[in-house]
């Protein structure tokens, strides 16, 4: 226990302070191009605290369009100084997932049976941003992977 505290910050935000919170806190809500850690931001914000939530976490005001529940632990927060003279500061934000992305072409395909996967690449981005993708994300795609097997058997 006394190793662990060692690591340990003490908690010392208040309602009305101004806070970063760590990109883990968005994982699940991430574009799959942005899901790329070493490419992404690590800090997102800055966020008012609008209360505090029990010992260790706060609830923050995020801005309309975030669909994340806004109480968020203490370990994935940083303080974020703001003087009484500068103005409001501009959120960052990761870019949520839409309600649907549209599959521009199949590239590969991998695995067997269940544990199938295709490599997509998405409309508007290149194909360094292609991402592996199962079956049950690509729904919707069934004409993009219906024109991959059918270029792969002519091969």
């Amino acid at each position: 226990k006394r190793k662990a505290d060692q690591k340990r910050r003490e908690a010392t935000f208040v309602p009305g302070d101004w806070v970063l919170v760590h990109r883990k806190f968005f994982e699940s809500e991430r574009l799959p191009s942005e899901r790329k850690a070493k490419l992404s931001h690590i800090w997102y914000g800055p966020f008012e605290i609008d209360k505090k939530v029990g010992e260790v976490s706060n609830e923050l005001m995020f801005p309309a369009g975030v669909r994340k529940y806004p109480v968020v632990h203490v370990s994935y927060m940083k303080a974020y100084p703001v003087s009484p003279e500068d103005p409001p500061p501009r959120v960052l934000l990761p870019r949520f997932e839409e309600a649907e992305w549209e599959v521009d072409r199949v590239v590969d395909m991998r695995g067997k049976g269940r544990t199938l996967d295709y490599h997509v690449v998405w409309k508007g981005y290149s194909e360094t941003e292609a991402t592996w993708e199962p079956p049950e994300n690509l729904k919707n795609a069934k004409d993009a992977i219906k024109a991959f097997k059918e270029l792969r058997r002519l091969r």
